[in-house]
């Protein structure tokens, strides 16, 4: 999947999960939440911090509060908000 871009919706346990777990394989990850201050904790980290059967420190492409700019020419998106 080397190239493919994915947007991932929601900043919760699942969207970070999935985020950082993309991110680590080789994958270009874009992460949106409408709460900025969510991302801005994230950027503050310099990444999310997974540990587990994967681990790491995963640094997300961009973090956003516009689904419009995360969705823009991804290949697939992922909505982990909710419902």
């Amino acid at each position: 999947m080397t190239g493919t871009e994915v947007a991932v919706i929601g900043a919760g346990n699942v969207g970070c999960a999935l985020a950082a777990h993309l991110t680590l394989r080789g994958i270009d990850v874009r992460l949106c939440n409408r709460s900025g201050a969510r991302l801005q904790d994230i950027r503050h980290s310099g990444g999310i911090t997974v540990t587990g059967a994967v681990g790491g420190v995963a640094s997300i492409s961009l973090l956003t509060t516009e689904v419009a700019e995360a969705v823009q020419d991804a290949d697939v998106v992922a909505v982990t908000v909710p419902t």
